[in-house]
């Protein structure tokens, strides 16, 4: 009788796992149901332009929602090493997109996000895959403690693209010849047809002033408030043609304030 018991107590254990299986199941089925109306509505309204890049399509499809981009550029621009970056850029953009209650049912039916990026010709380039375990990440926020990284992945994508059109000359043939990103600055070389003796110190600090005044005048309030809030330093280095050192400003984020 005792190993009858056992058994009744196991089939009843059994019972209720598949009970509560298969009303999780029934949920998934109502969530992605809705999902799936939500997506057709969508597709009504494509192809749509969102800052540069075209939505051609978007549709589920294996427990994904799989977004077809187009952006415009060629695969031979792309720069795989900021792939990574580009992800956290995305994943730091749709924190602020989606409820609470978007975020939560996507990891608790594990739905995952992909973006296949194709080129101007249509020609698949990449994709970038946001994982449930990815959006675990989002919503804790544990991936982004005050946003900095997303704000460095930014910094080093412009800067790539920055890249790609240096060195240019400007009419007063002051050539600017690269800028890049490194321990958590900005660094800025400019080639001049100038030499040390024009750079005194009263100039170089005339010149610091006229730079801090152009970054907070071009720059948006935000990229200014993170420079300070994250340490971020500018320094730009002026050469002659010779390639000579002559003179070198330097922008702390206190400057900025």
């Amino acid at each position: 009788m005792k190993n009858l018991k056992t058994i009744n107590t196991l089939l009843l254990v059994i019972v209720v796992l598949l009970t509560v299986a298969c009303t999780e199941n029934a949920k998934k089925s109502m969530y992605v149901k809705k999902l799936k109306t939500e997506i057709a509505e969508a597709q009504k309204q494509l192809p749509i332009e969102e800052e540069g890049c075209t939505i051609t399509d978007v549709k589920f499809q294996n427990d994904n929602i799989i977004y077809h981009c187009n952006v415009p550029v060629e695969r031979e621009d792309i720069d795989e090493t900021l792939l990574p970056e580009l992800k956290i850029i995305i994943m730091d953009e749709l924190i602020h997109e989606f409820t609470d209650e978007e975020l939560n049912n996507m990891i608790l039916f594990n739905i995952g996000i992909i973006y296949v990026c194709n080129d101007k010709y249509g020609d698949k380039i990449t994709e970038i895959e946001i994982t449930p375990s990815d959006l675990i990440s989002m919503r804790d926020k544990s991936a982004y403690p005050n946003g900095k990284e997303a704000f460095i992945a930014e910094l080093k994508s412009e800067i790539s693209i920055m890249q790609k059109d240096l060195p240019v000359e400007n009419s007063d043939g002051i050539i600017f010849n690269s800028v890049q990103f490194q321990d958590n600055t900005i660094y800025y070389e400019y080639s001049t047809p100038f030499s040390a003796v024009d750079f005194d110190e009263e100039y170089i600090e005339t010149m610091k002033e006229v730079l801090i005044r152009y970054l907070k005048y071009t720059q948006e309030t935000q990229y200014i408030d993170n420079c300070i809030e994250y340490n971020i330093y500018h320094i730009y280095t002026y050469l002659d043609y010779e390639g000579n050192v002559i003179a070198e400003i330097e922008i702390s984020p206190s400057d900025l304030k």
